[in-house]
């Protein structure tokens, strides 16, 4: 994919394609692709280390390679470090909550998604849900095993799953209470029947 930039002077190895007042819009051909598939992993333990990687590291080698920042350390980080990679990655549908990629490799690999990174995002490899991985400091990255595989990502906000939850509770408190109020009521109505046939009894 190529990213586009507007500042004054001048932009190392981009084009300049227009000029907007004293402004220069430029174009990176080399930049990341949105989706790929990392030949390499790197595992790093904090934030920090990832943006040094990060900062130190050649285009070419982040083209290959992905910086795994451990958030969940009951997680077993996945390690390829050692083969090969033959794959191909495309975004199938894409909108601001929900996307879907279609992977094909060779064996197991990293498909990094160059998106935020960002709690409330959930991940599925063909139905199966899937553990995200904090990538390159910012982005998203998820594990797929050997062959064609389709992942399915969506954002679900905590406060949008905090405020099902309480909606849930109150739905089923006033359940219980309607239940409890309808069954007092029955019993009073039995008992003041109850009442009026003794009355006429006697």
């Amino acid at each position: 994919s190529t990213a586009y930039t507007q500042f004054p002077g001048d932009a190392g190895d981009a084009v300049a394609v227009r000029q907007i007042g004293d402004s220069t819009l430029w174009v990176y051909p080399e930049t990341l692709p949105r989706v790929y598939a990392a030949q390499y992993t790197l595992i790093v333990q904090s934030d920090e280390e990832a943006l040094k990687l990060l900062a130190n590291s050649p285009l070419d080698l982040l083209q290959s390679t992905a910086i795994l920042t451990l958030t969940d350390s009951a997680l077993e980080p996945p390690d390829y470090s050692y083969t090969y990679l033959d794959a191909s990655t495309d975004i199938v549908s894409y909108s601001p909550n929900e996307l879907t990629i279609r992977s094909d490799t060779d064996r197991s690999a990293l498909v990094v998604l160059n998106d935020m990174y960002y709690p409330g995002w959930q991940a599925w490899v063909d139905g199966a849900e899937a553990p995200i991985w904090k990538t390159n400091y910012t982005f998203r990255g998820v594990v797929v095993p050997e062959g064609r595989h389709e992942i399915r990502m969506e954002y679900h906000p905590r406060s949008f799953q905090i405020g099902l939850a309480i909606s849930i509770t109150t739905l089923a408190i006033m359940i219980v209470l309607t239940l409890l109020f309808a069954i007092r009521d029955f019993r009073g109505g039995k008992k003041v029947a109850h009442m009026v046939e003794e009355e006429r009894g006697s």
